[in-house]
C-alpha cells in the first residue's frame, strides 16, 4: 500500500468545506452520522464509489491497454467502454465522461453492409 500515487497536476483534496457542509446538513436532516474514510482519515488521501482505471488509453501497449478508440491492443473486436480506461479517478461523477468515450468508441465501428 502506497500513501501517494504518481500524477500530474492539482492534488484532489480529500475535504471540500461545501460537500462536508451538505453531507453534515443531510445526515442530519434524517438522523445520521456522518463520516469519512479511512484512507482520506490516516492517509490523506481521497476516495470515491466510482472504482476506475486498469486499462488505461494510451499511445502504445507499453504505457496502456486501449487506444484513443478505445481498442485493445493485440486483440481484433474488443473494445473497453466502461470507467477502467480512465487513467485516474476524475473527482467527481464521471457517468457523462464514460459515455462520451463509449460513444467515441461506437462512432468509429463501421456501419453493418
Amino acid at each position: 500500500m502506497r500513501k501517494a500515487l504518481v500524477t500530474e497536476g492539482k492534488r484532489i483534496p480529500t475535504f471540500i468545506p461545501e460537500a462536508n457542509d451538505f453531507v453534515t446538513r443531510g445526515a442530519e436532516a434524517i438522523g445520521a452520522i456522518p463520516g469519512s474514510s479511512i484512507p482520506e482519515i490516516l492517509f490523506n488521501i481521497p476516495t470515491t464509489a466510482h472504482c476506475m482505471g486498469g486499462a488505461a488509453m494510451a499511445a502504445s501497449p507499453e504505457d496502456g491497454v486501449c487506444d484513443g478508440q478505445n481498442r485493445v491492443f493485440h486483440y481484433r473486436n474488443m473494445l473497453i467502454c466502461d470507467s477502467s480506461m480512465l487513467a485516474a479517478n476524475l473527482g467527481v461523477n464521471p457517468s457523462l465522461t464514460i459515455t462520451a468515450l463509449a460513444e467515441h468508441a461506437m462512432s468509429h465501428i463501421p456501419r453493418k453492409g
